[in-house]
C-alpha cells in the first residue's frame, strides 16, 4: 500500500495511522487547491489567523484582499507578519509599500478623530503619487497627455515628478 503521509508501515505500527485513513488519502487522484490570487474570499480569515489578535481596518484588510498576490499564503503570511512588526497601540500597519491612497487617507481622518496630529506632507505626497503614477500608466507613461488630463501645464506635472521622485513616496 502507497500513503502520501510518509511511512505508512512505521504509522500503521504505532497506531498513529488507521489503515482504512491511509486507503482514503491514496484514492484521490489530485488535491488542487486554487492558487490566493483566486480565492480572494479566503484573505480576511487567514489575515485574521495570522494577526494573532491585532485590531485590522476594513480598509487594511481591503488592500490585502485587492492586491495581487502572486505567491501564495506563505507570502501572505510574511505580509502579516512585517505589519504584526510595525505595530503601534495594538494596531496592525501597513509596510509603506502597500500603503495606497485611500488607506492613506482613512489614517488621516482617524488619526484627526482622535486628536492626533496629522502628518499631512507625508500622506497628501503619498495620495498626489500615486494619482500621478495611475494617471501616467492610464496614458502609457506620456506625460503630456496625463498632465492635460490632471488640469496642469507639463511643466507643473514635471516639477511634480521631480519633488515626489525626490520624496520617494509609495514606491512601485
Amino acid at each position: 500500500m502507497r500513503c502520501l503521509c510518509g511511512s505508512t508501515k512505521e504509522f500503521l505500527a504505532q497506531r498513529k495511522l488507521a489503515e482504512n485513513l491511509c486507503a482514503r488519502i491514496n484514492s484521490f487522484e489530485k488535491v488542487e487547491i486554487r492558487p490566493l490570487r483566486e480565492r480572494r474570499e479566503d484573505i480576511p480569515a487567514l489575515v485574521k489567523h495570522f494577526a494573532h489578535g491585532l485590531v485590522i481596518d476594513i480598509n487594511t484588510l481591503d488592500t490585502l484582499v485587492n492586491l495581487p498576490w502572486q505567491g501564495n499564503v506563505r507570502q501572505l503570511k510574511s505580509v502579516v507578519e512585517r505589519c504584526i512588526a510595525s505595530a503601534t497601540d495594538g494596531k496592525f500597519v501597513l509596510p509603506e509599500e502597500l500603503v495606497d491612497e485611500r488607506t492613506e487617507v482613512v489614517r488621516m481622518v482617524s488619526g484627526l478623530m482622535e486628536s492626533k496630529k496629522p502628518i499631512l506632507d507625508k500622506s497628501l505626497d503619498a495620495i498626489e503619487n500615486t494619482i500621478i503614477r495611475r494617471t501616467l500608466e492610464r496614458f502609457g507613461f506620456n506625460e503630456s497627455k496625463a498632465a492635460q488630463f490632471l488640469g496642469m501645464t507639463e511643466q507643473v506635472f514635471g516639477q511634480k515628478l521631480k519633488r515626489l521622485a525626490t520624496v520617494k513616496v509609495n514606491p512601485h
